[in-house]
């Protein structure tokens, strides 16, 4: 066993969840067992913002008075469907809605989004979170990517780069440390690391020129962190997932690009860590490979599994004294440097008047309403929803990914509430009797009479059941539709190939969220749809 000390330099390098909105048992025994210094808030831990304020402040207090300082306490925040706070003016639109509104990156669109994420620093910190995962500046170049999609600001690399970084700057200048993602790419993978190894073959030039080169801008303008992609770079290093690799994290990041800041894994319980390098394995060559703070974000048994691993390196010699030193003081400057090394303060009515501020909620519906685009216009005129005689259809909300953890969002109540319609509901992947239900709806519909739908799509491409929904409705004779893409605009490539004559319009607004429902039935009414699509590559 390594000694006290070494094993609190040890917890500074470990950041963990935990499964209450309260700081449980869990919390307290990560503390306890393996010093820990850094814990990660989901969804589970939030409910509000003088909440979450009540829990840092308990949380940083506990950790202060064991070892003399404070915690940083992160959470993925990026906007859109990855928010984990989402109380008033914290819920901002995601990194394809914000570009979709800053097209042109003039002056003012970027000092919009600087303010945006300036914002979103000030409820974080008043919330008593310090840690921002984010901004994502992957490129999202592969259509077929499963867990990025519209987490990303684009697919060029100089405009992605352009509005992720005035968005790093206003978190910055907000006082929360950023920590960009997923370095150096996730974004032209067809997988998801939650549930495997995703395999990106292309060559280092060309990932110069396009997926590292956003992540090379981030570092030359000031991130505080990487948090590394579980994602296998072939013809860098064929061994190791990117987050194990000494390539990728030290030659790379530090030796390449110059990196001085902490560098950090994504959660070492996905599956593309945990399943491939069991027994604390992925801990240990993650730190070889030059990583500071490894992300534990759900179990016990598996911080256990890690911290036991790297006590065991130590001892053997494996991992020498030298190197935990090395990431350990990059944390305590990096505490130091935002305030961390001062006993907590947090005030749970200053996190209210944070979140509640109008000018902030302002801001970010205005911001959501000009990211609305449309993306094919019907040779029949707009959509009237004035006249109430249409059919809405869409999915239920619910979470998709690995990486989001939002509760349930209707669109057709939405749709039905606002224009008094009729209106269907359908599972998010509709199949068997749910899909046969859909599809006899649509039936009924048109024996009544009814000739206009509106059908939502959520990432279609993924789902067949939703596909045969919307194949369903374009193959009616002599049926006027609009075509709401709640997801991706990569859809647009499935109503073109449905509806080749171009007989539907189609808009679309990167996320399905409380925000972006707001801003479609607006732009329904206004029939005024400003946005420019980030992405070029649409099928």
């Amino acid at each position: 066993m390594p000694s006290e000390s070494v094993r609190k330099k040890i917890g500074q390098m470990l950041m963990v969840g935990f499964p209450s909105k309260t700081v449980d048992q869990q919390a307290v025994k990560a503390l306890d067992d393996f010093y820990v210094g850094n814990y990660i808030y989901f969804s589970r831990n939030i409910e509000s913002a003088a909440q979450t304020a009540r829990l840092s402040g308990q949380l940083s207090q506990m950790v202060w008075d064991k070892l003399g300082i404070c915690p940083i306490i992160s959470t993925d925040q990026e906007g859109g469907i990855v928010s984990r706070l989402t109380e008033k003016a914290a819920l901002i639109p995601g990194a394809a809605a914000v570009a979709a509104a800053s097209d042109d990156l003039s002056e003012g669109q970027l000092a919009a989004v600087s303010q945006l994420g300036l914002n979103m620093g000030r409820i974080l910190r008043a919330c008593g979170i310090n840690m921002d995962l984010a901004p994502d500046m992957d490129l999202n170049i592969e259509p077929k990517n499963p867990v990025i999609g519209c987490r990303s600001y684009g697919d060029i690399p100089d405009h992605a780069a352009a509005i992720a970084i005035a968005m790093m700057k206003g978190l910055k200048k907000g006082g929360v440390m950023t920590a960009i993602k997923h370095f150096p790419g996730h974004g032209n993978v067809q997988s998801d690391s939650h549930l495997g190894i995703p395999i990106n073959d292309t060559d280092p030039d060309q990932l110069m020129k396009t997926e590292f080169e956003t992540f090379r801008q981030g570092i030359e303008a000031g991130t505080d962190a990487l948090m590394s992609a579980h994602v296998c770079y072939t013809k860098i290093d064929p061994d190791r997932p990117g987050t194990l690799s000494e390539k990728i994290q030290t030659e790379l990041a530090r030796n390449t690009f110059g990196f001085k800041g902490l560098q950090m894994t994504d959660c070492l319980e996905m599956d593309a860590i945990r399943k491939y390098y069991p027994n604390g394995e992925g801990a240990v060559l993650a730190v070889e490979a030059g990583i500071d703070i490894l992300t534990v974000s759900h179990t016990y048994e598996a911080l256990k599994d890690y911290a036991l691993a790297l006590y065991r390196a130590v001892d053997t010699g494996r991992i020498s004294e030298e190197r935990i030193d090395q990431s350990y003081q990059r944390i305590m400057d990096a505490k130091k440097r935002f305030g961390l090394d001062q006993a907590p303060a947090v005030d749970p009515a200053k996190a209210e008047e944070e979140a509640a501020g109008p000018d902030k909620i302002a801001l970010a519906k205005g911001m959501m309403q000009k990211a609305i685009t449309r993306l094919a216009d019907s040779s029949e005129g707009a959509f009237d929803v004035s006249v109430p005689n249409f059919v809405v259809i869409a999915p239920d909300r619910l979470s998709a990914t690995g990486a989001e953890d939002a509760g349930t969002i209707s669109f057709t109540e939405a749709v039905c509430q606002r224009f008094g319609c009729l209106g269907a509901k359908m599972e998010m992947e509709p199949e068997g009797k749910d899909l046969d239900q859909i599809l006899g709806y649509i039936d009924s519909a048109v024996k009544m009479g009814f000739k206009r739908f509106m059908i939502a799509l959520y990432n279609a491409r993924f789902k067949p059941g939703q596909i045969k929904v919307l194949q369903k409705v374009l193959s009616l004779t002599n049926a006027r539709v609009m075509v709401v893409l709640l997801g991706a605009p990569y859809d647009l490539d499935l109503v073109k190939r449905l509806d080749p004559f171009g007989m539907s319009d189609v808009i679309c607004s990167y996320e399905y969220t409380p925000l972006s429902v707001e801003a479609v039935l607006n732009a329904l009414v206004s029939n005024d749809y400003p946005g420019k699509v980030p992405f070029h590559k649409l099928s």
